[in-house]
């Protein structure tokens, strides 16, 4: 069914309407579609196709893409765990600024979260690394 025809008319014409001006903005409305609905295919957009050396297409596996998802992935994972431990280390400060005590324990917990930071910014960056070589690979069409 045409989707023009679908619609229920919600305006109805009526023997006694005293408007003129709006019995003729039904008939307008109803001529309207009665041309959208004859010649829908008639409506048209011009296309430019690009060069055909601009519309190369490289086929590959998808489990290379899918491969690449998961470095993605692996790498936002670890940026994730690097930003927690780096405002872990920014808070560690803060309660020292702000009249903590700044003895072993606390320098203990210090090392530990620079360490960690240390640790997931490595490997978001491995991530990174590996996902930059796929990516490169796919481009050169490998």
């Amino acid at each position: 069914m045409d989707p023009v025809y679908a619609i229920p008319p919600r305006i109805q014409d009526s023997a006694d309407d005293p408007d003129d001006a709006l019995r003729s903005d039904i008939v307008e409305i109803k001529a309207t579609l009665a041309i959208l609905t004859a010649t829908p295919h008639g409506i048209t957009a011009p296309v430019r196709t690009p060069q055909p050396e601009d519309m190369e297409v490289t086929l590959v596996p998808s489990t290379i893409l899918d491969r690449l998802d998961e470095y993605r992935g692996d790498e936002s994972l670890w940026l994730v765990l690097f930003g927690l431990f780096t405002g872990a280390i920014v808070g560690v400060f803060v309660n020292v600024a702000t009249g903590g005590r700044f003895d072993v324990a606390v320098l203990i917990i210090l090392v530990v979260f620079v360490i960690m930071a240390c640790a997931t910014g490595g490997a978001a960056w491995r991530a990174r690394t590996r996902g930059n070589a796929v990516k490169r690979a796919l481009l050169r069409g490998r």
